[in-house]
């Protein structure tokens, strides 16, 4: 795992270099509802949290620079592909540096999922991701579910049974 210092490090070098639209408000309130934001999209446009209302959304928070967050983004290209039709939005947020080593990365691994840049990590901050990777469930209210940190191909099916749950409610 990545941790905390070494990711706010990558965070603060690229709030230094590079700007991105980004809204991150912090409306999580008592009742579980998820923080909304906006990131700007590696294929372009900035995409809001609140659009995928209805739907199941994994937030997967991640960087190039760690392996466990690459292999996780290419199984979950696999979920993706087959729980796109029953209501999954994955979501990906880099921690990375560049807009330019997200999308590298994103097209290395050929991801068909949304890849955001999260440049000056607040929404990363907003969720406090401590350790990458990071997925954060959001059911189709819009209220957190579950976060889990870390990664390993073993853990796939817990991946999927936590999947399985919120599409089936």
């Amino acid at each position: 795992m990545v941790t905390k210092k070494q990711w706010i490090l990558s965070a603060v070098a690229a709030s230094l270099t590079f700007g991105t639209a980004l809204k991150a408000e912090d409306d999580s309130a008592e009742d579980g509802t998820a923080p909304d934001f906006v990131l700007k999209s590696t294929a372009g446009p900035n995409l809001r949290l609140s659009e995928y209302r209805g739907e199941v959304v994994m937030l997967a928070f991640w960087a190039s620079w760690c392996g466990e967050c690459r292999s996780q983004l290419e199984s979950f290209e696999s979920l993706h592909e087959a729980y796109g039709e029953s209501g999954l939005e994955l979501l990906s947020i880099s921690l990375d540096s560049s807009l330019s080593q997200a999308a590298n990365t994103a097209g290395a691994l050929d991801v068909s999922f949304p890849v955001l840049y999260d440049a000056r990590g607040e929404v990363g901050e907003l969720y406090e991701v401590d350790d990458l990777p990071l997925v954060v469930f959001v059911d189709r209210d819009g209220r957190l579910r579950e976060t889990i940190e870390g990664y390993s191909r073993s853990e796939q099916e817990l991946f999927l049974d936590r999947l399985r749950d919120l599409l089936r409610e």
